[in-house]
């Protein structure tokens, strides 16, 4: 796509505002009183980048396979519980109601352009009814200088509500997400301003022990995902362009058997996914043909591992049956992994490998598919995907700072039923469509991280060998660098990311800048830069196809922790 350079006054205002914000309030920070209620421990400082994020202690997962599933909650650091010391004689009962268990984070900010974002939660992580309540919002708009008015904007927000209750020999686990996403169509699509998605997803699960060995329960959950665009004059444009929705619902019974050292457990689920709007009623090759608008699947499975404190070996195989598969309706999906973490005499941290394999099996909704590509459209109810996979995953600690991880990954296209992407090279009515690909990835993965007193350095590499999935790189180079002062109230951090692939055109590298200055044990400030180049030269960023993303971000926000 041709680059044009846009001369930009308005970043320059914010930009000179967003540094005064930031140095006016570290001169604050010097002042502040330095008596404190409550002393929280400082948490270990990572390097951010857009691709990388690692920690000192921060070790492979095993259990996710080739491809992470997209969570629905955000991921909370263990915090320590903190204990108002009391007077001798004052009763226990008085000292428990001081003891703090509720904790309220998150941050807020703005900047440039039209730029907000705000991140909050209350939560208890530890006791016997845990729960978690959480919203998000970021929202840009006017890309690159581009008016506010010619939809080159984005947002989204979302709430996240997680409740667990045990009471004697019964645990029940309830879960709740909205999230709700607006693209602008910039200027692209005749009659249509932007695109809306909401998400909805909400289910729980119930538990019960029946003996130290023994334990069952029941689970239900459900999903709705709605995506409908803002019309703005007369169009003749298929429905499934104007507005879709699907409903999903999914329940399920498990039980687990606990011998200790082994594990052995077994579930049946079923899951329906149906167009609910008539929407959907032309198959993607031949649109005049009317093809089917519900999915149906079943999965019975089960499941061993054995376990002990260096070694963890474990095996599960299935029964899945689908009307959405394309060469048969049942298939056996499987899985064969290990895993082992010990000391080495090198490092007093431990080292990990892990290996694992099998038929991968997944359920692909639409929501998931239309949120991860922007500007696409189904017209259908994805079918199946199926893949033959290996994965080796290792970290090893060499001293006291110093970690290195690798991972390498095989996935090839099982039974015809291949990966579900967009074909970004010819639109449809402005939107683009998506073809099933038999695809064979080679994927690997290489991380270096030190750490030395304030200083945090972090390098990697991530590689796709053979066939290259929509919207991601041959190549990912990623660095970092972090400083964190010696009493924690100042942090600073710079990343870059390096993307390569086939296309003639250089990629513009992706440099971050962020820091943050503590003016209380409880609040701090901070500013950032984003895509920097971009940003001081006005260009876009290509997203995909004909459109555009973000492309440079200048903020400052109020970060705080009770």
């Amino acid at each position: 796509m041709l680059m044009k350079k846009i001369k930009n006054t308005k970043f320059n205002k914010a930009l000179l505002l967003a540094g005064g914000m930031f140095f006016f309030a570290a001169a604050l920070s010097a002042q502040s009183n330095e008596a404190e209620n409550i002393e929280l421990d400082d948490l270990t400082t990572v390097i951010k980048s857009g691709n990388l994020i690692a920690g000192e202690d921060a070790l492979p997962a095993f259990s996710d396979v080739v491809e992470e599933p997209k969570g629905s909650g955000s991921i909370v650091p263990v915090l320590p519980d903190v204990t108002v010391q009391e007077k001798p004689g004052v009763a226990d009962a008085a000292s428990a109601k001081k003891e703090k268990s509720v904790f309220a984070e998150g941050k807020v900010g703005g900047g440039y352009p039209a730029l907000f974002y705000g991140d909050f939660s209350v939560y208890r992580l530890s006791g016997q009814n845990p729960f978690f309540i959480g919203f998000n919002h970021n929202s840009a708009a006017g890309y690159s200088g581009h008016s506010l008015k010619d939809g080159y904007k984005d947002s989204t927000t979302g709430i996240n509500i997680t409740k667990t209750i045990q009471k004697n020999k019964a645990l029940v686990n309830l879960n709740g997400n909205y999230k709700v996403l607006v693209n602008g169509l910039q200027n692209k699509v005749a009659n249509f301003s932007d695109i809306t998605q909401n998400d909805v997803k909400g289910g729980g699960d119930f538990t019960w022990q029946f003996n130290d060995i023994f334990s069952a329960g029941a689970c239900l959950n459900a999903d709705f995902y709605n995506r409908y665009s803002a019309i703005t004059g007369d169009t003749e444009a298929a429905d499934f362009l104007k507005n879709v929705s699907v409903f999903g619902i999914s329940p399920g019974l498990f039980g687990n058997v606990d011998l200790g050292a082994f594990d052995i457990g077994f579930s049946g689920t079923y899951w329906l996914d149906s167009n609910t709007n008539g929407s959907i009623a032309y198959d993607p090759e031949n649109r005049n043909n009317e093809i089917s608008k519900l999915s149906n699947r079943g999965l019975f499975k089960v499941q061993a591992s054995w376990q002990n404190q260096i070694f963890k070996a474990y095996a599960n195989v299935g029964a899945l049956l689908s009307d959405s598969m394309n060469n048969n309706y049942i298939t056996a999906p499987f899985t064969l992994g290990g895993s082992a973490v010990f000391p080495v005499p090198f490092a007093n941290r431990k080292a990990s490998i892990g290996l694992e394999g099998g038929l991968s099996a997944e359920r692909t909704r639409v929501a998931e598919l239309e949120e991860k590509y922007k500007f696409t459209a189904l017209n259908f109810i994805p079918q199946e995907v199926t893949n033959w996979y290996i994965q080796l995953d290792s970290s090893v600690p060499v001293g006291k700072g110093f970690t290195a991880a690798a991972k390498i990954a095989y996935k090839k296209t099982a039974f015809g039923n291949g990966l579900w992407q967009p074909y970004y090279d010819k639109d449809y009515n402005g939107f683009y469509m998506y073809k099933q690909d038999e695809l064979s990835i080679l994927y690997t993965e290489l991380s270096l991280t030190w750490y030395y007193k304030i200083l945090s350095l972090v390098a990697g590499v991530k590689s796709n060998w053979i066939d290259i999935p929509v919207l991601e790189y041959n190549q990912l180079i990623s660095l970092g660098a972090g400083i964190t002062s010696a009493g924690g109230k100042f942090t600073t951090s710079l990343t870059a990311d390096f993307g390569l692939d086939d296309d003639s055109s250089a990629i513009v590298p992706i440099f971050n800048l962020d820091g943050s200055v503590k003016i209380t044990q409880a609040v701090s400030i901070g500013a950032e830069l984003t895509d920097i180049i971009k940003l001081f030269s006005g260009t876009t960023r290509t997203y995909a196809g004909e459109y555009i993303t973000r492309s440079g971000t200048a903020s400052v926000m109020v970060k705080f922790f009770f």
